[in-house]
């Protein structure tokens, strides 16, 4: 068995857990598009008007940008949760 890289990838399989952590994330990321893409004609559908649609539409990532910077002040190394991809 090869020893670890800086990297954490020994080189001797693919299916290691930060690749399992990343595809989750992956996963993830295309599961929210799948919803962000789909939701005007959801709204449409449910009788929402295009207007109130788009406002919607907008607020979506509004809400991130918004939350992201209150929340990054309150996280940090000391706070976190042990990370998946944290050698053994």
């Amino acid at each position: 068995m090869s020893q670890l890289s800086d990297s954490g990838f020994s080189g001797d399989k693919l299916f290691t857990q930060p690749f399992a952590v990343l595809l989750i994330v992956y996963f993830m990321i295309m599961c929210n598009l799948a919803v962000f893409f789909n939701f005007f004609s959801y709204l449409e559908q449910g009788g929402v008007s295009a207007k109130t649609a788009g406002l919607l539409l907008g607020a979506f990532p509004l809400v991130a940008l918004a939350a992201g910077p209150m929340l990054s002040s309150r996280v940090h190394p000391g706070n976190a949760a042990p990370s998946a991809l944290r050698a053994p």
